[in-house]
């Protein structure tokens, strides 16, 4: 039996993917890569603060730490606005959990 570590997690690691369909893993990708462009037009540290969690139509839905900096996102969901036209992502408005 392999010690606990890397060599144990990834035969569960590719047990766990083998079930999930291929749409929702390139989707998530995608999602990572537009999260990581969109938070490049963010001051810091409100950027290392919010994440994007969904586009939903034409919402961008980010995930806030806390009251303060889903406050502070709202003040920049203009420039995140244009970040994501820029990017080829029709958004037209954007909300915060």
């Amino acid at each position: 039996q392999p010690p606990p570590g890397k060599s144990a997690f990834r035969p569960a690691l590719s047990a766990a993917l083998a079930s999930v369909p291929d749409g929702l893993i390139e989707r998530a990708l995608q999602l990572h890569a537009l999260d990581r462009q969109l938070r490049q037009s963010l001051p810091e540290p409100l950027a290392s603060h919010v994440r994007l969690g969904n586009l939903r139509d034409d919402r961008l839905v980010f995930l806030a730490d806390g009251p303060v900096w889903k406050a502070r996102l709202r003040l920049h969901a203009a420039d995140l606005l244009d970040a994501a036209r820029a990017a080829g992502i029709p958004a037209s408005d954007i909300s915060v959990k």
